[in-house]
């Protein structure tokens, strides 16, 4: 299930406010939350991937909701069973005419 996330980053300060290891001795910690707000849990998209998007939660909602409906409708990737019906040979021609248009024949062979 998608939804929306704020990442928490923790720091730790010495008396003096300079930032220090964790393991330092009198060191106080302090956790800050990012100000944008994060898109988790989208379909079709690496487990534990976070898209950062937007400071502004309403905007970021309507973020979220077309970065699903794009997943669900296959337009966010290319998925690996539309990937493994093109044969490998229709890619190559595809690529060498993609060449050739781009930068005329100094690179076909």
């Amino acid at each position: 299930m998608s939804r929306l996330i704020k990442k928490t980053t923790t720091h730790h300060f010495d008396a003096a406010g300079k930032r220090v290891p964790s393991g330092t001795p009198g060191a106080r910690r302090v956790s800050v939350e990012s100000r944008k707000w994060y898109a988790a849990g989208i379909p079709g998209w690496l487990p534990g991937k976070a898209v950062p998007l937007v400071a502004d939660k309403r905007l970021a909602q309507k973020m979220l909701a077309d970065l699903v409906a794009q997943a669900e409708r296959g337009v966010a990737g290319v998925s690996a069973v539309n990937a493994a019906t093109v044969p490998l040979a229709q890619l190559v021609d595809e690529f060498r005419e993609f060449v050739a248009r781009k930068s005329g024949d100094k690179h076909t062979a």
